[in-house]
């Protein structure tokens, strides 16, 4: 993968590397796009669908996200606000959001 500027635990940068790996297949975007600044929008939704599952699903913080994808803690925050608005408005990202969460685990 890349080296990032957080300070990752083995099982965090695992769970990570888990995390991206499924998303960037089910989306279809390379990894390195996610951390540049590809603006496409299925890279668009691939970020921000890692940046909120690690967020609210597994404890990453805004600080910590900040510094593994090389973003202010306010694009951070655009991105878990976006994403979880869409997960509860949109029924089609409830079901690819469930069925990511699926293969993580």
């Amino acid at each position: 993968n890349y080296i990032t500027m957080a300070n990752l635990t083995l099982e965090e940068q695992k769970l990570l590397d888990r995390v991206e790996s499924i998303i960037c297949d089910y989306f279809n975007v390379d990894a390195n796009s996610i951390v540049n600044n590809d603006r496409r929008s299925n890279v668009t939704l691939a970020r921000g669908m890692i940046i909120y599952m690690l967020h609210t699903k597994y404890g990453f913080s805004a600080n910590k996200l900040a510094n593994i994808y090389f973003r202010t803690r306010r694009a951070i925050f655009w991105h878990i606000s976006k994403i979880g608005y869409i997960i509860k408005k949109q029924k089609t990202y409830i079901k690819i959001y469930e069925e990511i969460c699926s293969r993580v685990e």
